[in-house]
């Protein structure tokens, strides 16, 4: 179950986010042949949580959007 909480963070914190997800997210855009992939910020926050909690996998789905782009969905 998935729960959301509002919670004010530092905007640094936002950016390593994004460099944490960033090798992910490049894997999947060559593996898929994307030339855009789109990761949403609870997404993003996933993925940090996994990689901190030590996980070594994800389970995904990526959702074509059109020819070349993409949205990571984390199952």
């Amino acid at each position: 179950m998935v729960s959301s909480q509002r919670i004010r963070v530092d905007e640094s914190f936002i950016d390593a986010m994004g460099r944490l997800a960033r090798p992910i997210a490049e894997r999947l855009k060559r593996d898929y042949n994307l030339d855009e992939l789109i990761l949403d910020y609870p997404t993003m926050s996933k993925i940090v949580a996994g990689k901190l909690n030590r996980k070594k996998s994800f389970n995904f789905q990526v959702h074509k959007t059109s020819r070349n782009k993409g949205k990571l969905l984390l199952l």
